[in-house]
C-alpha cells in the first residue's frame, strides 16, 4: 500500500537558498557554540558536572556586563564564587 498525497523531499529547493550573508551568520553562531562547549571543558574544578560547566562558560563569556550568577546550588555557588564572579544564594524559603 503507498501513501497518499504527493511525496516531499528533504532536499532544499532552489528558491530556499540562503544568501551568502545568512550562511556566514549561522556559521558565525555555531563557531561561538563550538567555543563556549571548548571552553567549559577546560573549566576547573574537574568535578563541574557538564551542564554546570557550560552554564558557567557562557556566564563567564559576558565579561563586564555580568554582575552575579543566581542560584540556589550551594555547590555549584561554591564553584563560581571561587573565581572572580559575584554569587547570589536566594534564601530558602
Amino acid at each position: 500500500m503507498g501513501r497518499s498525497g504527493p511525496r516531499t523531499s528533504c532536499a532544499p529547493s532552489h528558491s530556499g537558498h540562503r544568501s551568502g550573508w545568512d550562511r556566514q551568520r549561522a556559521v558565525d553562531e555555531a563557531l561561538e557554540a563550538v567555543s563556549t562547549f571548548l571552553a567549559a571543558g577546560t573549566l576547573e574544578p574537574a568535578v563541574l558536572r557538564s551542564l554546570e560547566a557550560l552554564q558557567l562558560a557562557a556566564t563567564l563569556e559576558l565579561g563586564d556586563d555580568l554582575e552575579g550568577l543566581v542560584t540556589y546550588d550551594a555547590r555549584f555557588g561554591a564553584t563560581g564564587s571561587s573565581g572572580a564572579i559575584l554569587v547570589v544564594a536566594p534564601a530558602p524559603s
